[in-house]
């Protein structure tokens, strides 16, 4: 594998919460969701069988169950942040940019698109490949400050374009239908 699964798959739910937070910025906040129009039923005869027994009260009409209002997930506003870059003294002035302004997320690269892992990740397969450069020395360590800060999290993860990897392990490489590298 290219990255540690644990870290991967924390990525991936990230990357689709956003993606789902994403499709709700053109709504406005105060707009509430249309609920669908009642079907209107036609009439029905019913036959008597046995006669309802005789009250002063008029009959309820049925309430359709309410669905709870669906909470308007924040708009993310967010800056791009190389790995050299997160792990560099400046990231200190990017967060206190984050915490001043309207942003309120940074994405990170994790693995950028010539195939380094930013930080010093611990799987088998970066330490074989020698693909793990650690521009990010503290990578736990820095997520967890972000989030102490309210700062949200973005993993940027290049999965189809890994040249270290395809030199390394071309039997991990898409191909050609000719068997070649698929570059």
């Amino acid at each position: 594998m290219i990255i540690d699964k644990k870290y991967f798959f924390g990525f991936l739910v990230l990357a689709a919460g956003l993606l789902l937070a994403g499709c709700n910025l053109d709504k406005k906040e105060d707009q509430e969701p249309k609920s669908p129009e009642k079907p209107v039923m036609a009439e029905q005869t019913v036959l008597e069988e046995s006669p309802l027994p005789e009250t002063d009260q008029e009959p309820e009409e049925e309430k359709e169950p309410q669905k709870p209002a669906r909470k308007a997930a924040p708009k993310v506003k967010g800056i791009y942040i190389t790995g050299p870059v997160a792990g560099h003294e400046k990231m200190e002035d990017l967060i206190g940019l984050v915490e001043t302004t309207e942003l309120n997320a940074v994405v990170i690269d994790v693995k950028n698109d010539d195939g380094q892992v930013t930080y010093k990740m611990k799987s088998p397969t970066i330490e074989e490949i020698g693909s793990g450069v650690g521009y990010v020395k503290d990578m736990e360590g820095l997520v967890k400050r972000l989030k102490e800060k309210n700062i949200y999290v973005i993993g940027r993860v290049v999965a189809f374009k890994d040249p270290i990897l395809a030199e390394k392990k071309p039997e991990l490489s898409l191909k050609t239908k000719k068997g070649k590298i698929f570059r």
